[in-house]
């Protein structure tokens, strides 16, 4: 038996707990940690936010001078698009604003009563080709009476121009014949670009009665706008001047804002080819309302002998405005619908 020291039985003694720190003074861990704090910074000065600003603007600056000292160079290449209905152009962006498709539109018609028919004539489309024809079937003695064929009746005064019953010019006579349902109406359209060529060179070039812009295509045409803006917004009335009458859009004639699905359009060109279906689709018609096989012959052959084809300034004026953007673009405002209407490719 192991005898133990008579201190081994004795338990350990408890921790003392310190005594309590006199009154008003703090305790010694909190005097640990207030001796360890500093005073707080400074608060930061206004000045650098006053600077502020100031940067601001001359970095503005500076980048408004880099630009105008020396603008970026950017090249847009044209893109061409698939679809062709999406753009009327494949290289220029689609028109914003146009002339309106239809405005109150001039009547100047050719009345032949035997075969109840109407040829609606449009200023700058032949009409005196279109009053030749008609004339010839409203009376063909006249022609051979005077000496003439129907190529050779192509002047403003024609061998029917003096014919109220033919030219309709008195409103009652037009309400009373040409609105008659039976009444065949058709109208005589051309490419807007050849029309404006052709009309150009006359009006402008050897007339010289093109608003003072002489043969300067871009001035006459901006100012062409005008009027024709005018016209669409009813501020001219319904009277026209000899400029707006030759150079209005085809679709503002023939009262097409009214009757454009009764009246019916042949597509006149300059060359044999474009000649020679337009007679051809002509005949047809004209077969339809009883006109005889030897008139629709007689007919055909005097239209392909009328000389058409462009002449070298007249493409020259064509050319110039195909090939500038700016041009072009001003073109389609005054003629896009006669495109859309007539079905023309552009």
């Amino acid at each position: 038996m192991v005898k133990r020291n008579k201190h081994e039985n004795e338990k350990p003694p408890l921790p003392t707990t310190p005594l309590p720190p006199p009154v008003g003074e703090l305790p010694v861990q909190y005097k640990r940690m207030s001796a360890s704090r500093t005073d707080p910074p400074a608060p930061p000065s206004n000045r650098l936010y006053g600077f502020i600003p100031v940067l601001i603007c001359v970095s503005l600056l500076w980048f408004a001078w880099s630009q105008w000292h020396n603008p970026p160079q950017v090249q847009q290449q044209p893109v061409r698009v698939e679809d062709h209905h999406k753009k009327r152009v494949w290289w220029m962006p689609d028109l914003l604003k146009t002339l309106p498709p239809f405005a109150e539109g001039y009547r100047l018609e050719n009345f032949v009563p035997k075969y109840k028919i109407s040829g609606c004539a449009i200023n700058g489309n032949f009409p005196e080709i279109n009053a030749a024809i008609f004339c010839f079937l409203h009376n063909s003695t006249l022609f051979t009476a005077a000496n003439k064929t129907i190529s050779e009746d192509l002047g403003e005064n024609g061998l029917c121009s003096k014919i109220k019953s033919f030219t309709m010019t008195d409103w009652k006579l037009w309400k009373k014949h040409i609105t008659d349902k039976k009444v065949r109406r058709v109208a005589f359209v051309q490419n807007p670009l050849e029309r404006f060529a052709r009309t150009f060179r006359k009006i402008c070039e050897i007339e010289r009665k093109c608003l003072n812009c002489q043969e300067n295509v871009g001035c006459f045409m901006r100012k062409l706008i005008k009027e024709h803006e005018k016209v669409a917004e009813g501020l001219a009335g319904h009277v026209r001047t000899y400029i707006t009458n030759y150079f209005s859009p085809q679709s503002w004639n023939c009262h097409f804002n009214r009757q454009l699905r009764t009246v019916e359009t042949l597509k006149i060109g300059g060359n044999q080819t474009e000649l020679a279906r337009f007679s051809d689709e002509l005949n047809k018609i004209l077969g339809e309302q009883g006109v005889p096989k030897e008139a629709q012959k007689t007919i055909k052959e005097e239209v392909m002998k009328i000389p058409l084809t462009l002449s070298a300034d007249e493409r020259r004026i064509m050319e110039k405005i195909k090939k500038d953007e700016d041009l072009l673009r001003i073109f389609r405002y005054l003629y896009e619908h006669d495109y859309i209407i007539f079905g023309f490719d552009i």
